[in-house]
């Protein structure tokens, strides 16, 4: 690779990271190319577009970066021989992880927002979350399919699973903050919250 290449690859990082935090900061709509420019150090915010056509391109290319994402799924893919109660600690676990990141949270939050006024979004937003969570629930359904408790589509399961854990970071962790209420460790809450939910899913069947 040829210096101007690795110059050229150098600072697209260095825009991909001036504008996730500019997401993050400000939202889809506020973080203006003037803005982002100026967080990365461009003398010009035209120069944006010589290395993302568009403001959708670049956010494609910011939540192509949210590394934490794959990491939660290769951890996953490499624990698909694990029993269901295993499997799914470790799943809230990573989940968990991912989430204590303020940075990634406010931008995820931005992200979430914006798709609800901007119609281009939402399949950039949920391909990359199918890709990273949905598909190593999908694999471990299909190979623990035999077993009555994965009756249950891996859609419906996904709401049931991470529907407790978005209102415990984003609900009671707050609260607890200002003292409203106490909560028990993220260890013991998993431990508990994953035996109470399979459960009560073969329970239903």
């Amino acid at each position: 690779m040829g210096r101007s290449a690795i110059q050229h690859n150098i600072r697209k990082e260095q825009i991909i990271k001036a504008a996730m935090d500019c997401f993050a900061q400000f939202g889809y709509d506020g973080a203006t190319n003037k803005i982002i420019a100026t967080a990365a150090n461009l003398n010009s915010a035209a120069l944006i577009y010589h290395y993302f056509p568009s403001k959708e391109n670049l956010f494609q290319a910011c939540f192509n970066k949210v590394e934490a994402l794959d990491e939660m799924c290769d951890v996953l893919c490499a624990h698909l021989d694990d029993p269901p109660e295993r499997f799914f600690e470790i799943a809230a676990t990573e989940y968990l992880r991912i989430v204590s990141n303020e940075r990634l949270v406010r931008f995820m939050l931005a992200a979430i927002t914006a798709v609800q006024s901007h119609a281009e979004l939402p399949p950039i937003l949920l391909s990359r979350i199918a890709k990273s969570l949905l598909t190593p629930m999908q694999l471990f359904f299909k190979k623990h399919g035999s077993e009555n408790i994965f009756s249950i589509e891996p859609i419906v399961f996904m709401q049931m699973f991470y529907g407790p854990l978005i209102v415990r970071v984003f609900t009671a962790k707050p609260l607890q903050q200002f003292g409203v209420i106490h909560l028990i460790s993220d260890e013991e809450f998993v431990k508990e919250f994953v035996k109470s939910l399979l459960h009560g899913i073969s329970q239903q069947n």
